[in-house]
Protein backbone atom coordinates (compact mmCIF):
# COMPACT_ATOMS: atom_id res chain seq x y z
CA UNK A 1 0.00 0.00 0.00
CA UNK A 2 2.86 2.59 0.79
CA UNK A 3 4.74 1.95 -2.06
CA UNK A 4 1.31 2.05 -4.26
CA UNK A 5 0.73 5.61 -2.52
CA UNK A 6 4.09 6.98 -4.11
CA UNK A 7 6.27 6.58 -1.23
CA UNK A 8 9.91 5.46 -1.60
CA UNK A 9 11.40 6.81 1.67
CA UNK A 10 9.65 4.86 4.24
CA UNK A 11 10.89 4.49 7.66
CA UNK A 12 10.58 1.77 10.02
CA UNK A 13 9.77 1.91 13.98
CA UNK A 14 10.06 -2.02 14.92
CA UNK A 15 11.16 -3.96 18.41
CA UNK A 16 13.02 -6.38 19.10
CA UNK A 17 13.84 -9.23 16.12
CA UNK A 18 14.22 -11.54 19.03
CA UNK A 19 10.05 -10.82 19.33
CA UNK A 20 8.68 -13.84 17.14
CA UNK A 21 5.75 -11.13 16.02
CA UNK A 22 7.93 -8.34 15.20
CA UNK A 23 10.25 -10.60 13.02
CA UNK A 24 7.10 -11.60 11.25
CA UNK A 25 5.98 -8.24 10.35
CA UNK A 26 9.19 -6.48 9.73
CA UNK A 27 10.10 -9.56 7.35
CA UNK A 28 7.28 -9.01 5.51
CA UNK A 29 7.35 -5.41 5.42
CA UNK A 30 10.99 -5.63 4.10
CA UNK A 31 9.97 -8.14 1.80
CA UNK A 32 6.96 -5.90 0.67
CA UNK A 33 9.26 -3.59 -0.54
CA UNK A 34 11.79 -5.36 -2.25
CA UNK A 35 9.22 -7.04 -4.31
CA UNK A 36 8.70 -3.47 -5.71
CA UNK A 37 12.45 -2.08 -5.87
CA UNK A 38 12.51 -0.34 -2.79
CA UNK A 39 14.60 -2.38 -0.45
CA UNK A 40 14.26 -0.52 3.21
CA UNK A 41 17.27 2.12 3.85
CA UNK A 42 18.70 0.92 6.69
CA UNK A 43 19.57 4.20 8.18
CA UNK A 44 15.19 4.99 8.62
CA UNK A 45 15.22 2.32 11.00
CA UNK A 46 14.32 2.50 14.60
CA UNK A 47 14.26 0.04 16.72
CA UNK A 48 13.60 -0.40 21.14
CA UNK A 49 11.03 -2.30 23.12
CA UNK A 50 7.48 -2.69 21.66
CA UNK A 51 5.77 0.36 22.89
CA UNK A 52 4.83 3.93 22.72
CA UNK A 53 7.51 5.22 23.84
CA UNK A 54 9.96 3.88 20.99
CA UNK A 55 7.32 5.22 18.86
CA UNK A 56 8.20 8.44 19.66
CA UNK A 57 11.44 8.64 20.20
CA UNK A 58 11.37 6.34 16.75
CA UNK A 59 9.33 9.41 15.43
CA UNK A 60 11.35 12.19 16.65
CA UNK A 61 15.11 10.20 15.01
CA UNK A 62 13.37 9.99 11.79
CA UNK A 63 11.12 13.06 11.70
CA UNK A 64 13.34 15.90 12.89
CA UNK A 65 16.20 14.75 9.74
CA UNK A 66 16.26 17.03 6.46
CA UNK A 67 15.90 14.40 4.47
CA UNK A 68 12.83 12.84 6.62
CA UNK A 69 10.41 9.83 4.90
CA UNK A 70 6.90 10.92 3.90
CA UNK A 71 5.92 7.70 5.77
CA UNK A 72 6.69 5.36 8.62
CA UNK A 73 5.22 1.63 9.62
CA UNK A 74 5.23 0.98 12.74
CA UNK A 75 5.53 -2.48 14.21
CA UNK A 76 2.28 -2.20 16.31
CA UNK A 77 -0.02 0.35 16.80
CA UNK A 78 1.26 1.56 20.17
CA UNK A 79 4.30 2.16 18.39
CA UNK A 80 2.26 4.33 16.09
CA UNK A 81 1.05 6.20 18.71
CA UNK A 82 4.07 7.46 20.12
CA UNK A 83 5.02 8.36 16.27
CA UNK A 84 1.81 10.12 16.27
CA UNK A 85 2.49 12.05 19.16
CA UNK A 86 6.12 12.93 17.90
CA UNK A 87 4.85 14.58 14.75
CA UNK A 88 2.47 17.03 16.56
CA UNK A 89 5.37 18.12 18.51
CA UNK A 90 7.53 18.46 15.29
CA UNK A 91 4.79 20.78 13.47
CA UNK A 92 4.10 18.08 11.35
CA UNK A 93 0.75 17.36 9.76
CA UNK A 94 -0.67 13.70 9.49
CA UNK A 95 -1.14 12.68 6.99
CA UNK A 96 0.31 16.01 4.75
CA UNK A 97 3.99 15.89 5.65
CA UNK A 98 3.94 12.24 6.74
CA UNK A 99 1.65 9.23 7.02
CA UNK A 100 1.63 6.79 9.61
CA UNK A 101 0.80 3.17 9.59
CA UNK A 102 0.72 1.17 12.60
CA UNK A 103 -0.47 -3.27 12.69
CA UNK A 104 -3.25 -4.88 15.65
CA UNK A 105 -6.03 -2.16 14.69
CA UNK A 106 -6.46 -2.03 18.20
CA UNK A 107 -9.98 -0.24 18.98
CA UNK A 108 -8.32 3.20 19.97
CA UNK A 109 -6.77 3.22 16.29
CA UNK A 110 -10.51 3.84 15.14
CA UNK A 111 -10.88 6.93 17.61
CA UNK A 112 -10.88 10.37 16.10
CA UNK A 113 -7.61 11.59 18.04
CA UNK A 114 -5.29 8.62 16.34
CA UNK A 115 -7.75 7.97 13.10
CA UNK A 116 -5.01 5.37 12.63
CA UNK A 117 -3.97 3.72 8.98
CA UNK A 118 -3.28 -0.15 10.24
CA UNK A 119 -2.66 -3.62 9.86
CA UNK A 120 -5.63 -6.12 11.07
CA UNK A 121 -5.13 -9.43 12.11
CA UNK A 122 -8.28 -11.75 12.55
CA UNK A 123 -7.74 -12.18 16.22
CA UNK A 124 -11.22 -14.20 16.51
CA UNK A 125 -10.11 -16.68 13.90
CA UNK A 126 -6.47 -16.94 15.54
CA UNK A 127 -8.15 -17.36 18.90
CA UNK A 128 -10.31 -20.12 17.81
CA UNK A 129 -7.32 -22.13 16.07
CA UNK A 130 -5.31 -21.79 19.01
CA UNK A 131 -8.05 -22.97 21.32
CA UNK A 132 -8.50 -25.92 19.22
CA UNK A 133 -5.07 -27.10 19.10
CA UNK A 134 -5.03 -26.67 22.76
CA UNK A 135 -8.12 -28.91 23.15
CA UNK A 136 -6.30 -31.13 21.00
CA UNK A 137 -3.17 -31.30 22.72
CA UNK A 138 -4.79 -31.83 26.48
CA UNK A 139 -7.19 -35.14 24.50
CA UNK A 140 -3.21 -36.57 23.92
CA UNK A 141 -2.51 -35.09 20.24
CA UNK A 142 1.31 -35.26 20.05
CA UNK A 143 3.35 -34.56 17.03
CA UNK A 144 5.54 -31.56 15.74
CA UNK A 145 4.19 -27.42 16.59
CA UNK A 146 1.48 -26.83 14.13
CA UNK A 147 1.86 -23.00 12.64
CA UNK A 148 -0.49 -21.80 11.15
CA UNK A 149 -0.58 -17.88 8.87
CA UNK A 150 -3.04 -16.00 8.76
CA UNK A 151 -4.65 -13.41 5.88
CA UNK A 152 -4.82 -9.52 7.38
CA UNK A 153 -6.62 -6.74 5.95
CA UNK A 154 -5.57 -3.21 5.47
CA UNK A 155 -7.75 -0.17 7.36
CA UNK A 156 -7.24 2.53 5.54
CA UNK A 157 -8.32 5.60 7.51
CA UNK A 158 -6.72 9.39 8.03
CA UNK A 159 -2.86 8.58 8.77
CA UNK A 160 -2.22 7.82 5.64
CA UNK A 161 -2.36 9.73 1.76
CA UNK A 162 -0.77 9.30 -1.43
CA UNK A 163 2.20 11.51 -2.06
CA UNK A 164 0.63 15.20 -3.29
CA UNK A 165 -2.72 13.71 -2.88
CA UNK A 166 -2.55 16.56 -0.02
CA UNK A 167 -0.83 19.78 -0.24
CA UNK A 168 2.18 20.20 1.72
CA UNK A 169 3.66 16.19 1.19
CA UNK A 170 4.47 17.38 -2.66
CA UNK A 171 7.61 19.54 -1.24
CA UNK A 172 9.25 16.61 0.79
CA UNK A 173 12.64 16.03 -0.71
CA UNK A 174 13.36 12.46 -1.83
CA UNK A 175 10.07 10.46 -2.15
Amino acid sequence: HRVEMRHRRIGLSSGPLENPSVKLRETGFREGLDRHGHPLDETLVHRGAVDAKTGFEGGMELLSRPDRPTAVFCATDYMAYGTLDATKRLGLLVPDDVSIVGYNDLDASGWSMFDLTTVRQPLEDMASAAAELLLARIDGAAGAPVHRNFAVEWVQRGSAAPIGQLGRAESVKDR
